[in-house]
């Protein structure tokens, strides 16, 4: 057995443990979901099709006739003289749908909130329209709590993961700057996936503003999608002329007027 030295100087090995899954609380409901849909997948391959109930003796066409019809030979009583023949009629299934379907949607909702996280589905959200940046922060309220509660575990082996990376860095890839890896420090943070508005964001910053322009005209070319890449400093110099020319016809049509 050969032994080679660690070259990070730390076992780049890192545990996070939590006591539970976050599924742990509602694991009985998700058993009965999955039975109860399991159960009405087989009922309805049984009995999605109709069902043909034919009493006495009938001439039944075959399946693939187009334009089928039943045939009954009538029959007489040789007791009472009386004439008789089959009958036929559809097997209908009384089904309890409503039931099932109220239990299938309790049971969805309490999965979600037992787990603290909210229903994303499209089916949830093609119907709330536009809702402002405070509704939906609310809406994830449950969720970013429990984000929150659980990086009293995660934090710690994400700072650890760092450290690792660091100690690789400066024992292996880049010795001169040692001393300041080692003894840097970073912070990780996490920002919201909520999608943001920009017009409510540029709301705001115009009324905290007092109605004044918040941003410089060059940040709002570089951010702009129209802008040519590369060509911030293009952009801004045809935005001078344009406006060097809307002064000059102006004063031409003012001296004209005066």
């Amino acid at each position: 057995m050969r032994q080679d030295p660690n070259p990070f100087g730390l076992i780049p090995v890192v545990y996070a443990e939590i006591d539970a899954p976050v599924w742990e609380e509602v694991a009985s409901l998700m058993d009965a979901r999955e039975m109860r849909l399991s159960r009405l997948a087989d009922i309805n391959d049984y009995f999605a099709e109709p069902m043909l109930v034919t009493i006495g003796e009938v001439d039944a066409p075959n399946k693939n006739t187009v334009g089928k019809e039943l045939q009954f030979p009538v029959q007489t009583d040789d007791l009472t003289g009386k004439t008789y023949h089959g009958d036929a009629k559809f097997l209908s299934w009384d089904q309890s749908i409503n039931s099932t379907a109220k239990e299938l949607e309790e049971t969805k909702s309490e999965m979600f909130a037992g787990t603290s996280a909210p229903d994303l589905s499209f089916e949830s959200l093609k119907g709330l329209g536009n809702l402002s940046g405070v509704a939906r922060r609310f809406m994830m309220l449950d969720a970013e709590i429990k984000q929150r509660v659980n990086m009293r575990v995660f934090r710690p082996a994400l700072n650890r993961c760092i450290t690792i990376v660091q100690a690789g860095i400066a024992n292996i890839t880049d010795i001169r700057h040692k001393p300041q890896l080692v003894g840097a420090r970073f912070t990780v943070t996490f920002d919201s996936i909520l999608p943001r508005d920009p017009v409510e964001d540029a709301n705001v910053l115009s009324i905290a503003g007092g109605g004044r322009a918040f941003n410089s005209l060059a940040t709002v070319v570089s951010r702009s999608p129209l802008t040519p890449p590369g060509d911030i400093a293009g952009e801004l110099q045809r935005i001078r002329e344009d406006a060097s020319d809307d002064a000059a016809r102006t004063n031409a049509i003012g001296a004209v007027a005066e």
